[in-house]
């Protein structure tokens, strides 16, 4: 009998790549796509579910199926902080609790490098046994550690279910659609004076990861990244002006852009780069056997180009 999958969030912009690629493979039998919003567009012979991952119902998408993969998570802010940490928070709680009613035997659930919080910037590289901070500064920060720590409790009252925590950082590529959109159309680029840096990861070397954590059975969490952070203004074509800008002021920029809809790049967001993003990837090549096969420059390069296909106004608009 081939892998029968259920996955929360498949509608979104990871969800659909991952139920692609697993339509793919000739060991798994069944893919049920979980999503608040009807899936659409999905290769033939995949079952939908529109079902909210706070909803107890969930659970019936889930009987009959051997792992979940736990994708479902407010990414991109929205302005609605109770809902983004009621659907991180309390959705991925109620996610859980579906898994142990429909006996469910595996879980690969979508973490983040988030977790971390902003460690210190030091010479030392994080991995997987680094603390798990967060930081109340920043909700995506924050309910990525909330994450974890409900992941700690699953597997204290369920020690006979796998379960895997991939902890990839903000993906970019040919398909992207998150908050580095804007930072690649800027026109005039910020040089932050004190230094801000962003982790990222080409988005199929995350399916990849997906794809392994699905065929093996390894438990635990593994970093999914790029070893090296790049900074903000690498985010933007090099032929594009600089100016210098403190990193408080870049935050007062970014709280009006995004008070005033005019942009997906919140200041949690510029929180985030205050940290230190380098890391130690020999647990995730070693166990998982997972290494990037996409370097920074053709991580970048493939993100602009996806820029460059997206006009401005069909980006604000949601039509493309």
């Amino acid at each position: 009998m081939g892998k029968k999958i259920a996955i929360t969030g498949a509608a979104g912009y990871i969800g659909r790549m991952l139920v692609e690629r697993l339509t793919a493979k000739k060991d798994v039998e069944k893919i049920v796509a979980v999503d608040v919003v009807r899936p659409v567009g999905l290769p033939s012979g995949v079952e939908t579910a529109e079902v909210d991952v706070r909803d107890p119902a969930i659970v019936r998408s889930f009987k009959g199926m051997d792992t979940v993969v736990h994708l479902a998570f407010i990414v991109a802010a929205i302005h609605d902080i109770p809902k983004t940490y009621d659907i991180n928070v309390n959705g991925s709680r109620n996610v859980l609790a579906a898994c142990e009613k429909a006996g469910v035997e595996k879980l690969v659930a979508a973490s983040s490098v988030a977790a971390y919080g902003r460690q210190p910037r030091d010479n030392r590289l994080i991995n997987e046994d680094t603390p798990l901070t967060g930081d109340n500064a920043s909700y995506y920060l924050h309910t990525k550690r909330l994450l974890e720590e409900a992941l700690d409790e699953f597997e204290k009252r369920n020690p006979g279910v796998v379960v895997t925590r991939l902890r990839p950082s903000i993906l970019i590529g040919p398909r992207n659609n998150n908050f580095a959109h804007e930072l690649g159309r800027l026109l005039v680029v910020p040089h932050i004076r004190e230094g801000a840096y962003l982790p990222v990861v080409h988005e199929e070397d995350v399916i990849d990861a997906f794809e392994l954590a699905l065929d093996r059975d390894v438990p635990g969490a593994f970093i999914i990244s790029l070893p090296e952070p790049i900074a903000i203004e690498g985010f933007a074509a090099r032929d594009r002006p600089r100016v210098s800008v403190g990193i408080e002021t870049l935050k007062k920029l970014s709280r009006i852009g995004y008070a005033l809809h005019l942009t997906l790049l919140s200041p949690d967001w510029i929180v985030a780069a205050e940290g230190n993003w380098r890391f130690d990837l020999n647990r995730s090549r070693e166990v998982l056997g997972w290494t990037p096969k996409h370097d920074l420059e053709t991580t970048v390069r493939e993100m602009l180009e996806n820029v460059q296909r997206r006009p401005l106004w069909k980006r604000m608009l949601g039509k493309a």
